[in-house]
């Protein structure tokens, strides 16, 4: 699903990731750890396509992350550690505004957003505009966005506190859907 080869990123004079290589199969869950500085936000950008590399290869779900930005765009979802949102915008509207650029339209569009307010369990918050939500809220609302078009790969940024791609029951015991990070 995911494979790097030699991938490197230089600023300048500085290198803030030096050769590195690996390989995620389909299912596998990894994280990137090390200190403040290491490359693993740059690593992240590079496999997202919001930052090029300088040199090397990476494919995301069988795209080049260089030659085939808008595939692997479409193939995962990027959350970073501050998700952007529309402050002004109620929850069902994001969610179909960000389904439909994924490609989604009509009827699939309205299933796929009930589906994602369930899951989500921010079903009770389809009316609520994001300005007024706590952190937490925010970050919950993020990941039905990512989850809106169906994408089976998610990519978290930055989450070292607990995360909840996929809630199973209310909100009050969200530990039984996704350990640390």
């Amino acid at each position: 699903m995911i494979t790097v080869t030699d991938l490197t990123k230089r600023y300048a004079r500085h290198t803030a990731v030096d050769h590195i290589s690996f390989q995620v199969e389909k299912g596998q869950i990894v994280g990137f750890l090390g200190p403040n500085g290491a490359g693993k936000t740059t690593t992240m950008r590079m496999l997202t396509c919001f930052l090029p590399p300088t040199s090397g290869a990476a494919t995301v779900a069988g795209f080049d992350v260089l030659e085939q930005a808008m595939e692997v765009k479409k193939s995962i979802g990027y959350l970073p550690e501050t998700p952007p949102l529309y402050p002004e915008m109620r929850t069902e509207e994001y969610l179909s505004f960000v389904g439909s650029l994924k490609g989604l339209r009509g009827l699939e569009l309205g299933k796929r957003v009930d589906y994602v307010c369930e899951r989500c369990a921010i079903a009770d918050m389809r009316l609520s505009v994001s300005r007024r939500w706590e952190r937490r809220f925010k970050r919950w609302w993020a990941e039905a966005r990512e989850n809106s078009s169906g994408q089976s790969r998610m990519v978290w940024q930055k989450s070292g506190r607990r995360c909840f791609p996929f809630r199973r029951s209310s909100r009050a015991d969200p530990s039984r859907a996704c350990g640390k990070f």
